[in-house]
Parts: structure tokens; sequence; C-alpha cells
């Protein structure tokens, strides 16, 4: 199957199918290039699939392509990373919502079932009193009436054993969910296993709609968390499994999937600053990193009590007396002034940390941004004339300067979804 690589906030490449534009004509924003004209730009990411063309994989601003010349490695790394952002809690909020034609979360789900416990699999049985089945002696002794036919009494009806009717059926819509999916997407799910089941199919005779209803009227008898949240993903697997339209996982918006990405490298990788004020990773992070810090009472004003400063990622580190006010920005180019970051910065400039009653004696404020490969750059240089209070009395304390932080968008890819 062909697979094509592009980025989002690129120009539309000359050769892309007609199958695919028609397809993301929603997902395309326009940028005046260098000879002044309007130039159609992807903008989102995520997976576009046609039958005859195979896929299109946009992935994240800057990241690099890797050197498989068949592209499934980046179209199968994007899955991965996209499916596992699904599943974080503050992924898929506003515009970062995933949309999907296909149910590929379901089917996540249902195969993480199948990785830890196999096909489903249930021993009880049922009694019923008629056949076929073995006789269950018990349930027809408690149960059933009892007749007499001349000098002889006995219990009618026998009750017999039927093993548990959603066990098949279950089974099968486990079986056909998994080795569907996996056969009609191969090339993006290398390493994931069919069931190998056959005859699955035999079980589901009947339309989506009749699966789903039998697979409610399960659900409303189950009671095992596990298997309840399997019944759950299958029902929302033969829900949606007949959607069309081609575009199979997209996200309109990747701003806060990136606050994602950045938050696990930082916790995994920030070690603090080299020689040269750059920041520095390692193999083992600072779990210290976390979510949003909320700063309240800022502002004075009548009536304006209640607003509160929000920093993406904050950290004091105590042993070197340094606060970072960290915000990642998921952008393409870095021309214009952060008015933002440069508010946090000189709000938090003199602000007392809490632990100690003073200001930090440094302040490093950094934008986080994607990037092809780790590098550094400077946003921010204070002229002192514009700042005199500021600098007044603060000489053995630094600072006011802004940074920016380029990381390697794959590397991060890469290792969130180790």
């Amino acid at each position: 199957m062909n697979i094509t690589v592009c980025n989002d906030g690129d120009e539309v490449p000359d050769g892309i199918p007609q199958s695919f534009m028609g397809k993301i004509q929603n997902c395309i924003s326009t940028r005046k290039g260098q000879d002044g004209n309007d130039h159609p730009c992807f903008d989102f990411v995520g997976l576009v699939l046609d039958e005859n063309d195979g896929i299109l994989a946009v992935l994240p601003k800057h990241c690099r392509h890797s050197n498989d010349s068949t592209n499934a490695v980046d179209a199968r790394l994007l899955l991965n990373v996209m499916m596992k952002l699904e599943r974080d809690a503050i992924a898929g909020m506003g515009e970062d919502r995933l949309e999907s034609d296909y149910p590929f979360e379901s089917f996540y789900n249902i195969y993480e079932y199948y990785r830890k416990y196999g096909l489903y699999r249930d021993t009880s049985s049922r009694c019923l009193p008629q056949p076929p089945g073995k006789i269950n002696w018990k349930a027809t002794f408690s149960r059933s009436p009892y007749l007499m036919s001349g000098r002889q009494v006995f219990p009618f009806p026998f009750w017999y054993s039927h093993p548990a009717k959603e066990e098949s059926f279950l089974t099968a819509c486990m079986a056909h969910a998994i080795d569907s999916t996996i056969e009609r997407f191969s090339i993006l799910l290398d390493g994931f296993q069919p069931t190998g089941m056959k005859g699955a199919d035999d079980y589901l005779s009947g339309d989506s709609d009749w699966i789903v209803r039998t697979l409610g009227k399960i659900e409303e008898r189950t009671f095992r968390d596990s298997t309840v949240n399997l019944v759950r993903s299958l029902r929302d697997f033969y829900s949606n499994r007949n959607r069309g339209g081609g575009i199979a996982l997209r996200y309109a918006s990747f701003d806060r999937c990136w606050e994602i990405l950045v938050d696990s490298y930082l916790k995994r990788h920030f070690a603090g600053l080299d020689e040269n004020g750059v920041m520095e990773f390692t193999d083992n992070g600072h779990a210290g990193f976390g979510a949003q810090v909320v700063f309240n009472r800022f502002n004075n004003a009548i009536g304006k009590s209640s607003q509160e400063l929000r920093i993406d990622h904050y950290l004091y580190d105590p042993q070197h007396d340094i606060q970072y006010i960290v915000d990642e920005k998921y952008y393409r180019d870095v021309h214009e002034f952060n008015y933002k970051q440069f508010a946090y910065t000189i709000m938090l400039y003199n602000h007392p940390i809490p632990k100690t009653g003073r200001p930090a004696s440094l302040t490093y404020s950094t934008l986080v941004i994607p990037s092809e490969r780790f590098r550094h750059d400077v946003h921010y240089v204070p002229n002192k004339t514009f700042l005199p209070s500021l600098a007044k009395g603060n000489a053995d304390r630094k600072g006011l300067n802004i940074y920016e932080e380029y990381l390697d968008m794959r590397t991060v890819m890469e290792d969130y979804i180790r």
C-alpha cells in the first residue's frame, strides 16, 4: 500500500492524489509564500485513507521523516502516538478532540483485553427447562413440580445445563473486530496478531444494529468490570465500523497534544541547566514538572481578585534556587515577541517562593517549540531602559531573559509511546 508522508503546516506538495484532497478540503489553510502568492498548507495532524491511493500521513510540525522507504514506520508512529494521546485525560478537550471515521480506539481496547486475557471465555452455564444439554438433576429436583404417573412420582420438566450463549457470541465479536481491523490496516498494525478464530462470522449473521442490540442486552446483566469494558468497546466498534469518509484519525488542533508530549518528556528527561545555562536532558528526568501551576490573587483591582495566573509547566528547584517558567508553543516558526511569556516572567520574577519566603536566585523562562533537532536560542534580552525598577537593586539576580528550547519532535514522540 502506498503511503505519502507530509507535515502539519507545510505546503501541500504537487502530486497529492485528488482522492485525498477531496477528503481534507476543510483541513487546508493558506500561507503567503516568498513569491507573494497564497499557497495551500496542511492544517491538521492525522491519517487519511483511500482504497485506491493508500494512506496520507500528516505528521506534527517539524517531525523528521524516517529512512523507511515505504513510509510505514512514520505512519505507525503517528497512529500509536494518537492512540496513546486519546487515553490521556486532558487530550481531546475543545478543538483538540480526536476525530475518526474508523473506531480505532475501540479496537485498541478490544485488543488490549485480548492481549491480557485471550478471547473471551465464560465457564458459567445456565439451566433451562429444555434440551439440548446435560440434565441438571439438582436444578430439576429443586425447581420442577412433581407429577404422578401410575405409582411413580417424578419431577417435570427436566432442567438442562446450557453453556452461556454470550460466550460464543462475544468471542466471535472480539475475533471479528480484531481480525478484520488487522487485515484492513495491516501496514499500520505491524506486530498485532490476529486471533485466527475460524467461523466467527457464523455467529454474527445479523447486521450491525442487531449486534449492537445484543451486546446491549449482555451488558445489562454483566457485572465484572473487565467484561463490561470489553462489551462497551465492542458496542462502540460495531456502532461505528461502517462509517465512511476516509479520514481515519485527525487532530484539528495539536496544541494540547504538544503540551502532553512536552510534559511527558520533561518529567522523564529534564535534568537542569548545563554550564552555559541551556536545558539539559538525561535518561533520568525530574518528576517535579507536573500539571498546570496556578498563582492567584495577583490582581488587586476591585472585583478582579478571583483571576488566576496559570503556568503550563512550573518547577522550583530548591537545590539550586532556580524557578523554571515553561510554556510550550506548537509553532512552525517563531517571529513575533511572546508577550504572554514576558508577562509570566515579569510577574513571577520578584514573587516570593513559598518554601523560602523570598524570590528565587534565578528565573529561567523559556518557550518549548517543536523542531527537527534539539537546539537552544534566545527569545528576549531586556533593555534595562524599559525596566529600571526591576533591574535596580537586583544586581546579584538574573532571570529576565526569555529563551527558546527546541525539542526534536520525533524523539519526543518516540519517547512518549515507550
